[in-house]
């Protein structure tokens, strides 16, 4: 029994470090914000982009292990276009990709706006 509690103990410790390891799921390339998913891949073009903000989180889960925090934090970002295209995506280190898309582009809002 001890063995088992200690593996599962090492999985979890090894689970942790390598979600910290791992790069975000986006690259800014050419000109392009390209974000990818497990099965998608959206491609966006920085001089289509206007505003970039990050939306805010949902309920708190209530169940004891949060599968989430050891798999590696997803935030959730809105994207508008100029074209009027919005994107909602699920990306790591938010708050990296708002600050890299701001210096490549100088006039994107950062904040959304309260109507």
């Amino acid at each position: 029994m001890e063995l088992l509690l200690l593996l599962t103990g090492a999985l979890f410790v090894w689970l942790y470090f390598q979600r910290k390891k791992q790069t975000s799921n986006y690259k800014i390339d050419q000109d392009m914000l390209i974000v990818s998913d497990s099965m998608n891949q959206v491609k966006i073009p920085l001089a289509e982009i206007v505003e970039v903000t990050r939306v805010g989180k949902t309920a708190k889960q209530h169940f004891w292990l949060n599968l989430e925090t050891i798999s590696g934090k997803m935030d959730r970002v809105a994207v508008f276009t100029s074209s009027n295209i919005s994107y909602l995506l699920k990306v790591r280190n938010s708050r990296v990709l708002i600050r890299e898309v701001k210096e490549r582009k100088t006039g994107v809002y950062t904040k959304a706006k309260v109507i």
